[in-house]
């Protein structure tokens, strides 16, 4: 879904044309959307929104929008600690706010967060970057303030959490749902014996593998003793190749 990515790019765009109402608008409903969808946000947009609220803020010139601006600018640097502002471009002025929010968001108190989730084995990305694979077992510590965070598992939905991190120990733990294709796979096949021998694609994932742009549909079973793989090709309509190796065979055949 990329509604929320699209009210950035109007943003910007109303920006650069100095329409700052217009701008402040698309910003703002950029956020309000990510905070219902955040399945859809990325730190980096979320960023953006406030990164350019914050500028909006202080174009109007008013000193009573610079607190305003200050936290805005302190919550782009939670979820884009990279963030850089060019003096040449903005001012000196809107250099100095900005400078200012780098150093609060820095004296910041830390949170820690422990992570989980349901099912377990997801991977979680904050900023980024890879925190690990839940359940994770080390607090990870954050300044305090609100965070996205990420969560991917083959076969769910992609998840995503803006936590408010708090002083002290924060639990997330999010409950991911199937993919609409693995629940299909599900309701069709009772066993993954009867998955890895089935004729051709189940023509119900054809429109997702369309949708994704891919040819393919391989299924494995994985155990410690061997590994069980079947390979067919939905364009073709056939099945290409059903076998069994060993760990070690099928490390080489990743590997190659």
């Amino acid at each position: 879904d990329d509604t929320g990515r699209k009210l950035i790019d109007r943003g910007r765009e109303a920006y650069e044309a100095l329409d700052f109402d217009d701008a402040t608008t698309q910003f703002h409903d950029a956020l309000i959307y990510f905070e219902a969808h955040p399945e859809s946000a990325h730190s980096r947009w979320l960023a953006d929104a406030s990164f350019y609220l914050s500028l909006v803020s202080l174009q109007l010139g008013k000193s009573s929008t610079i607190p305003t601006a200050e936290v805005d600018f302190q919550n782009a640097l939670i979820h884009n600690p990279n963030l850089t502002i060019d003096r040449k471009t903005y001012g000196a002025a809107i250099k100095k706010v900005f400078d200012r929010a780098r150093k609060a968001v820095a004296a910041r108190a830390l949170g820690s967060i422990q992570v989980d989730s349901i099912p377990a084995g997801v991977n979680v990305t904050l900023r980024d970057q890879k925190l690990g694979v839940t359940p994770i077992d080390e607090s990870i510590s954050i300044p305090v303030g609100r965070h996205l965070l990420q969560f991917s598992k083959m076969g769910f939905k992609t998840a995503g959490v803006i936590v408010n991190v708090a002083k002290g120990q924060n639990l997330v733990r999010p409950i991911l749902t199937k993919a609409e294709a693995f629940q299909q796979i599900s309701s069709m096949f009772q066993t993954i014996g009867d998955l890895l021998n089935a004729p051709a694609v189940p023509p119900e994932l054809v429109p997702e593998m369309q949708r994704l742009g891919a040819r393919f549909w391989i299924v494995m079973n994985d155990t410690p003793v061997r590994t069980e793989i079947s390979v067919w090709d939905h364009v073709a309509n056939r099945h290409l190749a059903a076998g069994a190796m060993n760990a070690e065979t099928f490390a080489h055949f990743i590997a190659s």
